[in-house]
């Protein structure tokens, strides 16, 4: 045997908790802790929290502010709404960054419609506009580059022919 059953193995039935005496403290010292958190949780705790009034509003203030309800969360009622009622518009699944899809009947208690659609910014575009820039400034470079080699090539040229002027005359 290894581990606890060789540990327990030489152990007397009759006489274990007799002698063994730490198993009744851990019970009784768990039972202690579970009741003084609870009178803590149950006393100590109210004493803490503020009462607040809740503010009187109806589901149709909470449904224009939120674009997931009762009705929308779930898909099958979503399909029924579109496919058996034939609703118009019909209940849209409600979906993390999809709320603008969301369209207000108040026949089927949908009250929540997006002011405004924003089109997300992708990182693809952020680096596509990080390339073109880095193009444009390669290109406007290059450009300067050309013009000062240009110059460059023209002013050694004049001084070669000056000085094969210079050489013949």
């Amino acid at each position: 045997y290894q581990g606890g059953q060789a540990m327990v193995r030489g152990w007397d039935r009759e006489t274990f908790l007799n002698v063994r005496m730490e198993w009744i403290y851990v019970v009784i010292s768990m039972l202690a802790h579970a009741v003084a958190h609870i009178l803590l949780i149950y006393f100590v705790v109210p004493l803490f929290v503020r009462e607040v009034e809740p503010e009187p509003c109806t589901y149709v203030d909470v449904a224009k502010e939120s674009s997931c309800n009762w009705f929308n969360a779930n898909p099958v009622h979503c399909i029924r709404s579109l496919h058996h009622y034939g609703h118009d518009p019909p209940h849209i699944y409600d979906y993390p960054g999809k709320s603008h899809l969301h369209k207000i009947n108040p026949d089927i208690h949908a009250y929540y419609e997006a002011e405004a659609f924003e089109q997300e910014q992708w990182i693809f575009s952020d680096v596509m506009h990080e390339v073109k820039s880095a193009r444009d400034d390669v290109s406007r470079r290059l450009i300067l580059w050309r013009s000062d080699v240009t110059h460059e090539v023209a002013s050694a040229r004049d001084a070669v022919s000056r000085r094969f002027n210079d050489w013949t005359s």
